[in-house]
């Protein structure tokens, strides 16, 4: 990944698209899908934001919320649109985190 900015703006914008009606290969698309950018940017992380903590958390939060929004995790009694605006505000508190961090790139 050469340009988290443009990940996390591909994020915000499949995150929208997080329903528990879609059908099993809808979730398990935009499920791998969101999986593989979220790990990308774990591996951005470490490599050029000095193996942030506060990142890795709002990483694995967003992971987590946007499993439970597809109904593929526990929600933990939260709606699936609830999950969905959690997912936002943990990508935006990511954004804002790495904005601050200088990069090794």
């Amino acid at each position: 990944m050469n340009d988290p900015k443009r990940a996390m703006k591909f994020l915000g914008d499949a995150i929208s698209e997080l329903r528990p009606d879609l059908d099993p290969m809808q979730k398990a698309g935009l499920y791998g899908g969101l999986t593989a950018i979220l790990n990308d940017l774990d591996k951005w992380v470490e490599d050029y934001a000095n193996a942030d903590g506060y990142s890795f958390e709002k990483i694995g939060q967003i992971r987590w919320h946007v499993a439970a929004a597809l109904g593929l995790d526990i929600d933990n009694d939260h709606a699936a649109d609830q999950h969905r605006v959690f997912a936002y505000g943990a990508l935006s508190s990511l954004e804002s985190q790495l904005s601050r961090i200088p990069t090794q790139e």
